[in-house]
């Protein structure tokens, strides 16, 4: 009895260490908690160099564990508040846990260090995601005049005008990009869905023709709007 009870007390004992050491690791597998204490392990010997917090971060993020993220890149951001890879990984990481305000603030100081097309973008996203379609569709403008040869910078500031109502600036971009691909199909049938909400039905009847002769199997969806597009479209 006395020894069943030792051993009671001893199993106890390390499943309370075992829980201290990985407590903030629930839902992680064990090849990540791994990943994990090596590069604790790394920290402890080179507490200076912000890599290491980094790639610590990266582990947590991959694991949905974003505060203990957020901790790792703000850990390397002190150490170098010039590291371009951590701001942006704990701008990504904030939004990801619904922290607009603290996400804004990370890509203004991104964007303040090195103004990136790419960073405009996802900046614009983020003012997006939270309905602010102004500002999201200056960063886009933003992003485009870094880099004019992106397509998807295009499609992307188009959408959002779409759902703006600016429809002749939306058909434009959408235009951008079907002059570069002529048969991407997402590109003509938001072109044509905004020529359609915008009153130019001729140009909607050409794009949802388009889109049916590209893939037979939009025409049920479109069935309606083409019908009432070749009526109105007679009369312009």
């Amino acid at each position: 009895m006395y020894n069943k009870i030792i051993y009671i007390i001893l199993v106890l004992i390390v499943t309370s260490v075992v829980s201290v050491n990985t407590g903030c690791n629930d839902g992680i597998d064990q090849s990540a908690i791994d990943s994990i204490n090596k590069y604790t392990n790394l920290i402890n010997q080179y507490p200076q160099d912000p890599f290491y917090y980094v790639t610590r971060g990266d582990i947590y993020f991959v694991n949905q564990q974003y505060l203990q993220a957020v901790q790792d890149y703000d850990a390397a951001l002190n150490i170098d508040p010039f590291n371009l890879e951590a701001l942006r990984k704990l701008a990504v990481t904030y939004e990801k846990i619904d922290k607009y305000a603290e996400s804004l603030k990370e890509y203004n100081n991104l964007i303040a260090l090195y103004p990136g097309a790419d960073d405009y973008i996802n900046r614009g996203l983020l003012h997006e995601k939270y309905k602010n379609l102004p500002m999201a569709i200056a960063d886009y403008d933003r992003a485009i005049s870094l880099s004019p040869d992106n397509i998807n910078y295009y499609m992307i500031r188009g959408n959002a005008l779409d759902k703006a109502g600016n429809y002749q600036r939306s058909t434009q971009d959408y235009t951008e990009v079907i002059k570069r691909q002529p048969n991407n199909i997402g590109a003509i049938l938001n072109r044509g869905n905004a020529f359609y909400n915008g009153g130019n039905f001729k140009g909607a009847v050409v794009d949802f023709e388009k889109v049916i002769l590209l893939d037979p199997s939009y025409e049920g969806d479109l069935k309606e709007k083409l019908q009432v597009s070749r009526i109105n479209a007679q009369k312009q």
